[in-house]
């Protein structure tokens, strides 16, 4: 009841079509305003424990960069993992717009296995380089430092 009271005063006092409140048009952002940011994170975590009298470790090191600019998304993102077992991963993710290609390297010291592979998420095998060709052109847009070439 008090609500009621305080908006007629208001609509007496401004008028009904002059309250700010009564907005019924539906505001869209400008071009220019549209979600537009950068977003910038490190990680790094290392556990050491006894496994059967013998130390262990693992390590894990990650950074990324996420910018939005006039609706669109681009993100650069780097992990590393290691582990006293000899184990060692690394892995680039690029991606633009929900496309993404992911490029990872594995490598055992102690058994000399290596390993190389790929994902690609909302791409195919075919469209990966004219991928990373529109990706390089808007990181320079956007401003993002990037000086892996994906292969």
């Amino acid at each position: 009841m008090f609500r009621n009271i305080f908006n007629d005063e208001f609509n007496l006092i401004y008028g009904e079509e002059k309250d700010p409140r009564n907005t019924n048009k539906e505001q869209k952002p400008k071009e220019n305003e549209l979600n537009n940011g950068t977003v910038f994170s490190k990680v790094y975590c290392c556990s050491y424990n006894n496994i059967n009298d013998q130390p262990h470790q693992e390590c894990y090191q990650s950074q990324s960069i996420e910018q939005t600019q006039n609706g669109h998304n681009i993100s650069d993102a780097r992990e590393a993992y290691k582990n006293s077992d000899g184990v060692m991963k690394s892995a680039y993710q690029r991606e633009l717009n929900k496309k993404s290609a992911r490029f990872i390297k594995e490598k055992n010291t102690k058994t000399g296995q290596h390993n190389q592979h790929r994902i690609l998420k909302g791409l195919t095998e075919n469209e990966i380089d004219n991928f990373n060709k529109v990706y390089n052109c808007y990181s320079k847009k956007c401003g993002l430092n990037n000086n892996y070439k994906a292969s």
